[in-house]
């Protein structure tokens, strides 16, 4: 990918549109200017326009909406690209709030992309020009910083790192976290089957305490339960089985026994029941002669009962009833009278109060008329007035929406000044500890070196050579120093100065752009205050707070919406007058209609109430349900007579064929009795009861001895099929942990996992590519070589860098590098490590390269190395853009972006 042309409309620092023609550079371009003024937000908008997101991760692409912009200009970037020797396009804005077209107000601005191909082809949406820029350059977005992009203190930071953070931060460049996951896995997996084998020696144990030993007998196998020694429960096995055995026969002798002892209770049983029957047919005796007494006497009852009924007594009431009957109809007529009448009373009194209700109806119809009039005429000029006020609120609406930007503008630069005032005391206090933990380092290593020279000096002889010099002769002999500094207390004061650096470091960039920040707040906001409150104003603070309560006192808002309420009330009255009038003239002409209607019921009533009069006196009782119910009466009495009669005379019939069926039964019963033996019925039912109770406690005891039986093979079966699972289990478990132990690398002595083994490899070719550019960069006197072993045996090794200095021959810490050196290696190794990626990348063609800082710390010769080094990978037609402030590269690179700081943002200048 090689850039062609940029166009950045109202992103970041830049308010307005800029153009960078990239087609018209020529191998290296230098990118300089102001600081904070936008620089590299060329390549934050490269990045945005190829994957929809900015290089860095600081800001959302929700807040890449220049603040200097005005509410009209739209934010977009534009990007032409060449790729494998076609030209493509793409045309991008994020999500932002932009002013409505039309009213006032502002609207969210959707995110959306345009990505056109080389032969027309046109593909839109967010989501998928992203997917569709990866699928075409083979690369996603953090390939693509990291390749295009070297940032000094990011590739200072990956010289610096351990094997730890050196995988974490290429597991993520070469795509290794499924093997980090693998690893995982593995580990969690042998944790989990051991947590299974847990389980299943706890299941075995718990089977083990369910072995039913019938009390204390069986000694070992309690003493093995209780020491739960999962290596013996073989042998328990055995016993338990011994002890199955033996219940078993138990067992079999009771059942022998119980077998005995039914037949002689069976036996006996014959004769209790004999014996039973006999006391149960003489109970039936004496039961069914006390019936065959009760029939008699119920007999004579019966025959009195029946000589009471009078049958003449039935037929006066027949005639009675009938009657009665043929004269129900007339109450039928007069009720229908009654029904007649109530209708109309109920009707005639509802007219009336029809009538009533649109009297009021029409009074209350006439008064809202005549209020809504008087409304509607006072009312007639509130338009002109509206009109006047809402020209009036569009001023006040203009002022209050610079207060309030002002004001927000305000507050940002109060808090910017406070952040910076904190930051600036922490900066005092960290230079402050930076400078003593430098010097304790620069002290320490005097002494250090001087202890290791007087050393090597006690045992020089004269005539003898040197092991370091190979001289013979020794003049001047160094002397051994009192004080005593050993390697690891050097190492300690290295790794506190080295982190003291990094802190430093880190404050610094930190201050720097909070002044940046505070300074760009503060200019922005004055001069917002000129243009609001004029030259000759007083305190921003102060001006914010009179503008505010002037704007408050004028409630023209208020007004506004009660004029408004005010014209739409007058219109709904008119429009509910002309309802008004029309419904009180209908409700007149319906009070007429119903007046009519009235009179007519009146009459009605009166005919019926002469009818009901005449018929009364006709009537027997006062209702026919009256009449009814002396009818039922009547009947009752009747069918009473009737019944009484009928019963009696069945009952009688009914009692003499009993009392023939009573004596039969006596008589058979007495003939049962003639055949019956003697036997006591108590001695026999003694006898039976004992020997039950006998049979009853041997099955108790066999039914223990069997729930034993039964508990016992359940629990010998449980034993033997939880155990078998447990050896298996076992047996994976050992399987599994040495898989285990080798992936995550802990049965090697170099500690290195099966991640970083494949690590290793990419960081070999990484070093490789870059002692290139390192070893050419340092006149030949470094290398980069990868250390293999670990630090210690606890942590993890493989991807530890070291360097080989060829002017002593000695191998040495990456970290003793010079700050220039530093830069030199970080250089080489972000070279390198592009160059890996995209061999790694699948063929990824990327024809361009940011390269951000770091020259500062370069001397000129260092600077001279550095630079043959980058116009040799231009030579093969590649674009690098270098971001710096070092003078001396201006006067060496013709092609320029110049970026600058103004008033609303800021701007920059092409030079070729």
């Amino acid at each position: 990918m090689k850039p062609i042309s940029l166009k950045i409309t109202a992103f970041g620092s830049y308010a307005k549109t800029v153009y960078i023609p990239f087609e018209k550079f020529n191998g290296l371009y230098l990118i300089t200017g102001d600081t904070g003024a936008g620089k590299t937000t060329i390549f934050d908008a490269i990045t945005f326009a190829l994957y929809g997101e900015p290089s860095g991760k600081i800001r959302e692409n929700s807040m890449l909406r220049s603040d200097y912009a005005d509410n009209f200009t739209k934010t977009e970037i534009i990007f032409e690209f060449l790729y494998n020797n076609e030209v493509y396009k793409i045309e991008r804005n994020p999500q932002y709030l932009r002013a409505k077209q039309k009213g006032e107000g502002f609207t969210k601005e959707s995110a959306n992309a345009v990505f056109t191909y080389p032969n027309g082809k046109v593909i839109t949406g967010f989501l998928n020009v992203t997917q569709e820029v990866i699928k075409i350059m083979g690369i996603d977005k953090n390939q693509f910083s990291q390749i295009a992009m070297i940032a000094q203190g990011d590739f200072l930071s990956l010289i610096l790192a351990n094997t730890t953070e050196r995988s974490t931060i290429f597991r993520k460049i070469f795509n290794t976290e499924k093997i980090q996951i693998f690893q995982q896995n593995i580990k969690k997996a042998y944790l989990d089957n051991l947590k299974i084998l847990e389980q299943k020696k706890q299941t075995v144990n718990h089977y083990l305490m369910q072995i039913d030993c019938n009390g204390n007998e069986n000694i070992y196998i309690r003493k093995e339960i209780e020491n739960q020694n999962i290596y013996s429960v073989k042998d328990v096995i055995l016993e338990l089985e011994k002890i199955l055995n033996i219940d078993e026969k138990e067992f079999e002798k009771i059942e022998n026994i119980i077998c005995d002892l039914n037949e002689i209770i069976e036996q006996i049983s014959i004769k209790y029941q004999k014996a039973k029957e006999k006391e149960t047919i003489l109970s039936y005796l004496e039961k069914e002669n006390k019936k065959l007494c009760d029939l008699n006497e119920n007999k004579i009852l019966i025959k009195k009962a029946l000589s009471e009924i009078n049958p003449c007594e039935i037929e006066r009431l027949i005639e009675k009833k009938t009657r009665l009957k043929s004269n129900l109809y007339l109450y039928d007529d007069f009720e229908q009278l009654k029904d007649d009448y109530e209708n109309g009373k109920n009707k005639y009194e509802l007219i009336k109060k029809e009538i009533e209700v649109l009297n009021q109806k029409n009074e209350m119809l006439d008064t809202n008329i005549k209020e809504r009039e008087q409304f509607i005429n006072n009312t007639q000029n509130l338009e002109v007035e509206l009109e006047k006020l809402k020209s009036e609120q569009l001023i006040i609406d203009k002022k209050s929406q610079d207060l309030k930007d002002i004001k927000k503008h305000y507050e940002n630069t109060v808090a910017l000044y406070k952040n910076k005032i904190s930051v600036e005391k922490e900066w005092e206090l960290t230079d402050k500890d930076y400078k003593q933990k430098r010097d304790k380092l620069t002290q320490y290593e005097a002494i250090f070196y001087a202890q290791q020279a007087g050393m090597l000096s006690k045992n020089l002889k004269e005539g003898e050579p040197c092991p370091v010099c190979g001289s013979k002769s020794h003049p001047k002999l160094a002397q051994l120093v009192d004080e005593n500094i050993t390697q690891e207390i050097l190492k300690n004061a290295r790794e506190q100065e080295q982190k003291a650096t990094e802190k430093f470091s880190k404050i610094t960039q930190q201050l720097t752009a909070i002044k940046t920040s505070y300074e760009n707040s503060k200019e922005y906001m004055e001069n917002l205050a000129n243009k609001i409150f004029g030259q000759e104003r007083g305190k921003i603070a102060d001006e914010i707070q009179k503008a505010i309560k002037e704007i408050n006192l004028k409630n023209i808002n208020q007004k506004i919406i009660n004029f408004s309420k005010q014209i739409e009330k007058r219109e709904k009255f008119e429009h509910e007058n002309k309802k008004y009038k029309q419904e009180f003239e209908n409700i007149c002409n319906k009070q007429k209609s119903l007046q009519i209607e009235s009179e007519k019921y009146n009459e009605k009533l009166y005919g019926i109430t002469e009818n009901m009069e005449k018929l009364s006196k006709r009537l027997e009782f006062s209702s026919k349900e009256s009449a009814i119910q002396n009818i039922n009466i009547i009947s009752q009495k009747i069918n009473s007579l009737t019944e009484k009669l009928n019963i009696f005379q069945e009952d009688i019939k009914k009692c003499e064929q009993d009392i023939i069926k009573q004596k039969t039964i006596i008589e058979n019963l007495e003939k049962q009795l003639e055949n019956q033996s003697d036997n006591n019925l108590e001695d026999i039912q003694e006898e039976y009861n004992n020997l039950k109770n006998k049979r009853k406690i041997l099955q108790e005891k066999n039914k223990i001895v069997s729930n034993r039986i039964s508990k016992n093979k359940n629990t010998l079966d449980n034993i033997k099929k939880y155990l078998k699972e447990f050896e298996n289990q076992d047996k994976f478990c050992t399987m599994v942990k040495i898989l285990s132990d080798t992936a995550n690398g802990e049965i090697s002595k170099k500690k290195l996992t099966f991640e970083n083994y494949i690590l290793a490899f990419y960081f070999e070719r990484v070093v490789n590519a870059a002692n290139e550019r390192f070893n050419q960069m340092t006149s030949g006197q470094y290398m980069l070589i990868r250390r293999e072993d670990a630090l210690n045996a606890r942590s993890q090794g493989g991807l530890e860098l070291d360097v080989i200095d060829y002017h002593t021959g000695k191998i040495r810490s990456i970290r003793t590098l010079s700050g220039g050196e530093s830069f030199k290696a970080s250089l080489s190794l972000a070279l390198g490590l592009s160059d890996v990626v995209q061999r790694s990348a699948g063929g990824v063609q990327i024809d361009t390269m940011f390269i951000d800082e770091g020259f500062g710390s370069l001397d000129e010769k260092s600077l001279d190395s550095a630079m043959n080094v980058l116009e040799k990978l231009v030579d093969g037609n590649m674009q690098i853009g270098i971001i710096s402030h070092v003078g001396e590269l201006k006067n060496r690179i013709n092609n320029k972006i110049i970026v600058k700081k103004i008033g609303n943002g800021s701007d920059l200048n092409v030079q070729i």
